[in-house]
């Protein structure tokens, strides 16, 4: 798969030999580089922007999970175990307006994390591409057209239509405790 944009990372070198020697080898590469390095790439060039929120976190989890299936089970898990405590959503996932408020921030990241898999999974990875691509360099403070553009253009339907089926989605995950029921002897 390839980036929508280019973007510059740099490395601390000690901190991720020091992750290699903590975690160790992942199948899908270093996820927290690659976490950093979509990061970069969703952030945009222009740092006076502010994308759709979703796009923060989102798509740098999945990118930094998509060729690692342990770790794209956990987030799912732990995406299944939101839903499963708060229900489905009723919007698409805002930046938390107290970032001293984790829980908050904890609900951002998994519902950001679960929409990126639900666009993927729904849509493919193409055009879940094709859409961070073109949002990103939309502010959602000035360019709400623009925006609900980019979702028809790349999906085929708007903001709406994508919350209605990821929330009936949300409802399908499975949570860690049901995972850990059916991996149970004799279950």
């Amino acid at each position: 798969m390839r980036s929508p944009v280019q973007a510059h990372l740099f490395l601390d070198l000690d901190l991720a030999l020091l992750d290699l020697e903590e975690y160790g080898p992942s199948p899908g590469g270093q996820t927290e580089l690659r976490y950093m390095a979509a990061s970069s790439a969703t952030a945009g060039e222009d740092v006076e922007a502010w994308p759709e929120d979703w796009i923060l976190e989102g798509p740098p989890s999945w990118w930094s999970s998509v060729e690692d299936p342990a770790y794209a089970e956990h987030l799912l898990l732990s995406a299944g175990d939101h839903f499963a405590r708060q229900g489905p959503p009723t919007a698409l996932p805002t930046v938390p307006m107290d970032p001293e408020d984790l829980i908050a921030a904890d609900a951002y990241t998994l519902e950001s994390i679960a929409l990126t898999y639900y666009l993927e999974e729904t849509y493919g990875p193409d055009r879940l591409i094709d859409l961070v691509g073109r949002l990103i360099v939309l502010d959602q403070r000035h360019d709400a057209d623009q925006i609900e553009q980019a979702y028809r253009e790349a999906l085929g339907s708007d903001r709406d239509e994508l919350l209605d089926g990821f929330a009936r989605w949300t409802q399908t995950l499975s949570s860690a405790d049901e995972a850990s029921e059916t991996s149970l002897p004799g279950r």
